[in-house]
């Protein structure tokens, strides 16, 4: 019975985690919130906090990088969504640079 719930539990973490890495799309939402942090990445809520990706379930938020080429369109297209309610998707990869599935690094979006 142990040894049966060790395995399960070992099958159970390798599928949550399997995810990480993995490039997803999002499904078209609403932005719901926008957070600018002190280093200037720029990070996106859909207004239920829940991207609805199935390959990274967990999703709470997409971000970029100051550095992303695309980012000053990104960022008025993200800011459009928001105040007009348009749903916009964004594709990217699942996982921050620490394997946090909450977390969606933005290649590029549609809108």
């Amino acid at each position: 019975m142990r040894i049966g719930f060790i395995i399960l539990m070992l099958f159970v973490s390798t599928a949550i985690s399997a995810a990480v890495g993995d490039t997803v799309t999002t499904a078209r939402e609403a932005v719901g919130e926008i957070r600018v942090d002190a280093n200037g990445v720029v990070y996106f809520t859909s207004e239920d906090k829940n991207w609805s990706t199935s390959g990274c379930p967990n999703a709470e938020y997409v971000y970029f990088h100051p550095s992303y080429a695309g980012g000053d369109k990104t960022y008025s297209a993200a800011l459009a969504s928001k105040v007009s309610k348009t749903p916009i998707a964004f594709k990217g990869t699942c996982g921050d640079g620490n394997g946090n599935g909450r977390y969606i690094q933005l290649t590029y979006m549609i809108f």
